[in-house]
């Protein structure tokens, strides 16, 4: 079968982009765009445990209600196209999360894997996997 796949590989880094804009603008609405809301959505978090897209959802906007500023940096992006509808996105990133209280969480380097499948010609993460070291907390202002 014959796909595009660079207008899939644009399709896909537009999601991505859409997500960390989100991120950085502290609007998780804007951020959660991304994921399928379905039943199927899952996701593995860097603890190890299993959530499904709400409690996935819920446990972010506790985090991002104690934030003042969230900053995302890529280190590494790659895909790979395994058919016209579904895709695998790996990501390196840093985070630097200023919270509310002064401090600040650090990750000099987590990882995401994201598996995208086109739902009703729209990309959607059915799956989302992520893994770093806890993150580094420190006092920024007293």
């Amino acid at each position: 079968m014959k796909f595009d796949q660079e207008k899939i590989r644009k399709e896909i880094e537009y999601e991505i982009d859409n997500l960390i804009i989100g991120c950085e603008e502290l609007n998780l609405e804007k951020a959660f765009k991304v994921y399928s809301k379905s039943k199927d959505f899952f996701m593995i978090a860097g603890d190890g445990y299993y959530y499904d897209y709400q409690t996935f959802f819920n446990n972010n906007k506790n985090y991002f209600g104690i934030l003042s500023k969230f900053e995302l940096s890529t280190i590494k992006r790659d895909l790979k196209i395994l058919s016209s509808d579904l895709v695998i996105y790996s990501w390196i990133y840093r985070v630097r999360a200023t919270l509310k209280s002064g401090e600040q969480d650090i990750l000099d380097s987590a990882g995401a894997t994201f598996l995208f499948k086109k739902i009703n010609n729209t990309w959607k993460v059915i799956n989302y996997q992520e893994s770093s070291a806890p993150p580094i907390r420190k006092k920024i202002r007293e």
